[in-house]
C-alpha cells in the first residue's frame, strides 16, 4: 500500500490517535518537503488552518476549479503530495489543498485529540454549475452601474446585474432586488455557497443584492463610481441569503 509521508525540514512529526476504533495519525504541517513510501495501513489526517473556508482544487494549483470547500478545523484525510499541494479526502469531496493552510503536525493532532475526529467538520461539494455562473458574471467587472440598466456590458444596476447573469443559465429572477429575495430557498448569509444571493436591507427592506463569491467576498453592480466589481461583504447589512441553484 502507497502513502505520502509528509517529512518536515526539522524533524518526522507522527501524533498517534484514537478514532473510529483505530489508529490514525496527524502527520502535516506547512512546510512539507518530500515524499516516502510504507507499507502501513495508518491513515493520515491534517486539520485545515482557515479563518472562513479552505478551497479544494481539481488540480494542484491556484487556478484549478473549486470542486469544494472545508470549513475552519475541517478534517481530510491525506491521500499524496506534490510540491506543496495535498490530495485529500473530505466527506465526499477529493482534490487538492494548500498545504499552506493546514495546521502543524502538533496543532492538528490536538485539535483532533479535543474535539474527536468523528466531531470535526468535513468538506461539502461546490457545484460545477456555481463555477460557471461566477466565472461568467465576473467577465464584466469593470463595466458600468446604470440605474435601471439591465446591460451587462452597457450598464447594469444590482438586480438588473444578478437578473442577466442568471438567465445565462435558464434561472428566472424578477426584476427588484426586494422581489428577487422572495425566489429560492432561504438561508442564513453564513451558509451561502458560491453563486448564492446575499441581500442588503435597512429597518426590514430590502435594498440591494450580491453574488456569494465566497471567502467574505461579493460580486457586485455596486455604484456609479464603482460600477461592476467584487468587493467585500457588507456584513452589517447582509440579511440573509437565496438558493436559487440547488
Amino acid at each position: 500500500m502507497y502513502w505520502c509521508k509528509l517529512i518536515l525540514a526539522s524533524q518526522i512529526a507522527a501524533f498517534t490517535i484514537l478514532g473510529g476504533g483505530h489508529a490514525v495519525k496527524a502527520e502535516v504541517g506547512s512546510s512539507l518537503l518530500t515524499q516516502a513510501e510504507s507499507d502501513t495501513k495508518e491513515e493520515h489526517f491534517a486539520v485545515a488552518n482557515v479563518s472562513t473556508k479552505l478551497n479544494i482544487r481539481s488540480d494542484p494549483d491556484s487556478s484549478g476549479q473549486i470542486v469544494g470547500k472545508i470549513p475552519t478545523d475541517g478534517l481530510m484525510k491525506i491521500e499524496d503530495y506534490r510540491n506543496g499541494w495535498c490530495l485529500i479526502t473530505s466527506g465526499d469531496v477529493t482534490g487538492y489543498v494548500s498545504a499552506d493552510y493546514l495546521y502543524s503536525p502538533a496543532d492538528s493532532a490536538k485539535i483532533i485529540q479535543k474535539v474527536g475526529i468523528s466531531n470535526l467538520p468535513a468538506a461539502f461539494k461546490v457545484s460545477p454549475v456555481r463555477q460557471q455562473l461566477i466565472s461568467f458574471g465576473s467577465q464584466f467587472i469593470g463595466n458600468p452601474y446604470v440605474w435601471g440598466g439591465t446591460s451587462l456590458t452597457d450598464g447594469a444596476d444590482c438586480s438588473g446585474y444578478v437578473q442577466r447573469v442568471y438567465s445565462n443559465f435558464g434561472i428566472s429572477l424578477p426584476r427588484v432586488s426586494a422581489e428577487q429575495s422572495k425566489v429560492g430557498k432561504q438561508i442564513p448569509v453564513d451558509e451561502a455557497q458560491p453563486a448564492d444571493l446575499i441581500f442588503y436591507a435597512k429597518q426590514g427592506s430590502v435594498y440591494h443584492v450580491v453574488i456569494n463569491l465566497g471567502d467574505g467576498q461579493v460580486l457586485n453592480a455596486s455604484n456609479k463610481k464603482k460600477g461592476i466589481c467584487v468587493s467585500s461583504l457588507d456584513s452589517a447589512h447582509a440579511v440573509w441569503a437565496v438558493d436559487v441553484i440547488g
